[in-house]
């Protein structure tokens, strides 16, 4: 049926015709506004709908009304003067195809209106304005993408991929996750293990490896190969992975209409501040208004690993709770720089899991100097008696409880995270990340400053706030190295009240300064 809206494919930008041809897992339009956003994605899900005969096509928005009132009234435009589809409303909300297809108008704003969703299935999901969803949202919708068993194959037709279509302008809480995944083109562990899995069965099947897959495995493979293997699988799973999330980028000056026909919309985006201009008007995915973490800087705090020497003091810090722990380990040098080498996240492990892998993450030489937690491990369980912290050493960790004093804080970390001059007098900070550090370094890029509160920072969307909150429980217990000349002095000092057998840990602090 796509021959009836030849006009409208033909008038396509070459932006747009890419877009309409993306068959990707999955596949972002935009970046500044003005570039037909809206348009493409409504035509591409109805040339999809008449497609395929029976596809189950859901469109979401933050709100129902947005999103009719976005898109319905254009799709009757192109539709009714066919009779292909109607339009059936409140409490359906759907456009019904003769074909048997259906377009679902949805929204989400809140957790709870994702489970509308649970249990139904998709072929395509359209998210128009994907800026204004959070990273747990998106990833729980992917859920929803599979094959509803309702498509009537024509002959010759192939079975459809599921795949999702994405617009957004890189503004509001979903920038960074939409920036990593589709621009930046960094990934998690978690992320990659599917592609890495994939090609490494093909290479036990075809008899390059040799070894067994383990079940319900979780790590990246690394342990099971050669430096080369690894290096090769993991190069060939990020081409793949790579493949499967498609970012068009487009702006208004892409739009020949609008060039056309409204130039002065284009001059009021001109005349806009400049971090407004570079991101609605240039596209620009590093210009976010609101970033609570302003001084961060991944050209200057983050930095690519390198082995960390024994000597150094270790310190672990993690944010816990059922939703997630967030741990993040790292380490002293002399000058009292500390480097965050490595982190750990995951969901749904109660207390007894969570130590068991922060465990199996720690090697044996790191001795842990402080294991900062938050001290809500220390409340009470009314049916057992017993707090979290005290269940933490039976797996031999001894916890220290942290400060939760929010706005100092995060005054030390925005002290750690400034540049000051060395003992060679380099601009330096104080605090170092690793740069597979990934949850870590994009929840300090994302997470925003409270609207109420200035000083602090915002709490919602609650799911990238757990690794700034571990890194604030050891900023805030942050001490600088020892120094070796004073240390022997408190040792010598110890030993001689030891001798006359009087010593008090308390005293001592109290009386000589420690």
């Amino acid at each position: 049926m796509s021959y009836l809206f030849e006009r409208e494919i033909e008038g396509l930008y070459p932006k747009q015709l890419e877009f309409c041809l993306s068959n990707s897992l999955v596949t972002l339009y935009g970046g500044a506004v003005g570039g037909g956003k809206s348009y493409i994605l409504r035509l591409k899900l109805i040339l999809m709908a008449l497609e395929y005969d029976g596809i189950q096509i859901l469109l979401l928005r933050t709100s129902l009304p947005e999103v009719i009132t976005n898109h319905k009234n254009s799709m009757l435009q192109l539709l009714s003067p066919y009779g292909l589809a109607k339009f059936v409303g409140n409490p359906n909300n759907e456009m019904r195809f003769k074909n048997g297809s259906i377009i679902y108008f949805g929204y989400c704003n809140q957790d709870d209106d994702l489970l509308r969703y649970q249990g139904n299935q998709y072929e395509v999901i359209a998210i128009d304005e994907a800026g204004n969803f959070t990273f747990e949202w998106f990833r729980f919708l992917r859920t929803r993408n599979r094959l509803s068993g309702l498509i009537q194959y024509k002959e010759g037709q192939e079975v459809i991929r599921p795949r999702m279509y994405l617009s957004a302008n890189p503004v509001g809480v979903g920038l960074r996750w939409l920036k990593r995944l589709f621009v930046d083109r960094k990934y998690t562990d978690n992320e990659m293990l599917p592609y890495r899995k994939n090609i490494i069965e093909k290479g036990i099947k075809d008899g390059k490896f040799t070894f067994r897959i383990p079940d319900k495995y979780s790590g990246t493979f690394k342990e099971f190969m050669t430096k080369k293997e690894w290096e090769e699988v993991d190069k060939e799973a990020y081409k793949n992975i790579c493949d499967d999330y498609c970012f068009i980028p487009a702006s208004v000056y892409d739009n020949k209409y609008m060039l056309d026909n409204n130039p002065e919309y284009v001059q009021t985006l001109e005349q806009l501040p400049d971090k407004q201009k570079e991101a609605l008007l240039y596209g620009s995915w590093d210009s976010p208004e609101g970033q609570f973490f302003y001084d961060f800087d991944e050209d200057i705090h983050v930095i690519k690993p390198f082995e960390i020497p024994k000597e150094w003091r270790i310190y672990r810090a993690r944010d816990y709770g059922l939703d997630m722990t967030a741990v993040i380990w790292a380490a002293m040098d002399e000058d009292g720089n500390l480097v965050i080498y490595r982190t750990f996240g995951q969901e749904k492990l109660i207390v007894s899991e969570s130590c068991e892998m922060i465990n199996a993450m720690t090697e044996d030489w790191e001795e842990i100097y402080l294991d900062l937690c938050p001290p809500d491990m220390w409340n009470k369980d009314r049916q057992t008696g017993k707090s979290a912290a005290e269940l933490l050493p039976d797996y031999n960790q001894t916890p220290t409880k942290a400060n939760n004093d929010r706005i100092n804080g995060w005054l030390s970390v925005h002290e750690m995270l400034k540049c000051r001059k060395d003992k060679n007098g380099n601009l330096k900070p104080k605090l170092l990340i690793f740069d597979n550090c990934l949850e870590l370094i994009e929840d300090l890029k994302v997470i925003q400053f409270d609207e109420k509160n200035p000083n602090d920072a915002a709490k919602i969307p609650h799911n990238v706030t757990h690794f700034p909150d571990a890194l604030r429980y050891l900023c805030s217990s942050y001490t600088y190295a020892p120094d070796k000349e004073e240390e022997n002095k408190k040792e010598e000092y110890k030993q001689w009240k030891y001798a006359l057998g009087y010593y008090d840990e308390k005293e001592d602090n109290d009386n000589y300064g420690w």
